[in-house]
């Protein structure tokens, strides 16, 4: 069925457990019996490289929130501009991002002096909750944040070795994954996938050794520690649940990879635009190679558009899922996505390479199973999760694996993934099914 939320109106409750709501931005999870246990997981001590465009990102406040902005502007700027200027030009604003190379800055405003340094204005999209009139619409979580009620011990394997979950073996079939891990033996190593997403569970097992905490960064709260929650009604469950699920993917198929988890989405999968601006820019500048946004908006964004392309340009590959509504309606930053920015889209499919029912399709680049996938969930446990949602970080980990085990520069390897797709028995779903084998022969080439 078509989508159909208005623009600006309210995103309804998430759907009961075990279903699939059509004409909303939700995925399904289905999960088996319940065993609880608790492990604590030592963060990675390696600290990746920083891109040689980091200097400006890394001053901005990084953590800072930015709710309480009602719209976002781009401004032109030269050499001779700093974050100072800028902040005496447009007083009371936020700095999202800053880029004399590109000429171009970011900020998060409420009030401003009109002039001809201004290049676009936009509504910071935001949800909220409770309200008919709410002002703009949000940034989503493109998945499920409602969970069934039972969940399974994680029995993962240990950090460098690829996990094999019965559950999984049809998907990593499907996707040809044990010949590309066999081609990558260092498994993601040297890499780091930034995760823009509700934040992860930083204790789960699955993470152990595979997190960069030192850079992680909350913009829901305005701290560093991408693991709290909203208090008391949501839990833990709730309140990452899906970034966790989304990272266990990761780390199933690019194990050695380093998660840099960034909180822009609260309890109930909601987030304001830009604060994910501000988290893809720091992403990149902080040395992520791949930024993972299982996320998105039904409404262009010009400032989200030119977040993604710079991004690109500091070699961080951008997957992007194109949403869940089930029709022609991709949802941004991937329905501007190009492999000519190092952005892809990506949308779900069965095993049997047919489109999964919820998946929007038309202006898609690639696909990747999305149906009950099992992964890490809060708590030491797993689940298994279905969305476009979960379909990105397969083509996230690929990217992982493809990254470590080549030369090759970032930019390039979004092609090589189109080109080396298994064809789909479904139209309009890019050019196949992600084939992590046939890419990684093309990427060592």
């Amino acid at each position: 069925m078509p989508e159909t939320t208005p623009m600006r109106s309210l995103t309804s409750s998430p759907p009961s457990a075990g279903t699939v709501q059509p004409g909303r931005h939700w995925g399904r999870v289905l999960a088996a019996p319940a065993l609880l246990s608790s492990l604590l997981l030592a963060a990675c001590s390696g600290t990746p490289a920083v891109s040689p465009l980091a200097g400006a990102r890394l001053n901005l406040q990084a953590q800072a929130t930015t709710s309480g902005y009602a719209k976002i502007i781009r401004v032109k700027i030269g050499a001779a501009d700093t974050q100072a200027s800028l902040a005496a030009a447009y007083p009371g604003s936020q700095l999202l991002t800053f880029h004399p190379e590109e000429l171009y800055a970011t900020l998060a405003v409420n009030t401003y002096k009109t002039s001809a340094a201004v290049l676009s204005e936009e509504a910071n999209m935001r949800l909220k909750l409770g309200e008919a009139n709410a002002q703009g619409i949000t940034a989503w979580s493109g998945g499920a944040t409602a969970w069934s009620g039972g969940f399974t011990v994680w029995t993962g394997t240990g950090a460098g070795q690829a996990n094999s979950f019965p559950d999984n073996q049809a998907v990593w079939s499907v996707i040809q994954l044990s010949g590309g891990q066999t081609r990558a033996p260092s498994l993601g190593r040297g890499v780091t996938v930034a995760v823009i997403d509700t934040g992860i569970d930083v204790n789960h097992p699955a993470f152990a050794g595979r997190l960069n905490l030192s850079r992680a960064r909350d913009y829901v709260d305005g701290d560093t520690s991408p693991a709290e929650v909203n208090g008391s009604a949501t839990g833990a469950s709730a309140g990452y649940g899906h970034g966790t699920a989304v990272a266990g993917i990761i780390t199933q198929i690019a194990p050695n990879a380093t998660i840099l988890p960034l909180r822009v989405l609260g309890p109930d999968g909601s987030g304001d635009l830009a604060s994910v601006i501000q988290a893809i820019d720091y992403a990149a500048g902080a040395g992520a190679r791949v930024i993972n946004l299982s996320l998105g908006s039904a409404a262009a964004s010009k400032a989200l558009t030119a977040a993604v392309a710079t991004a690109g340009k500091a070699e961080a590959l951008v997957m992007a899922s194109v949403g869940n509504s089930g029709d022609a309606n991709v949802t941004h930053p991937a329905a501007t996505a190009s492999s000519f920015n190092a952005e892809m889209s990506v949308a779900s499919v069965t095993t049997l390479k047919t489109r999964s029912a919820f998946s929007a399709f038309g202006a898609v680049e690639i696909s990747a199973p999305g149906e009950q996938i099992r992964t890490a969930f809060p708590e030491a446990r797993t689940v298994l999760a279905t969305g476009t949602s979960f379909a990105t970080p397969i083509l996230a980990g690929v990217a992982a694996l493809g990254l470590s085990a080549t030369t090759k520069a970032a930019s390039g390897l979004p092609g090589l993934i189109m080109n080396s797709a298994s064809p789909n028995l479904s139209a309009d779903l890019g050019t196949g099914t992600v084939n992590a084998d046939a890419f990684l022969a093309l990427a060592a080439k």
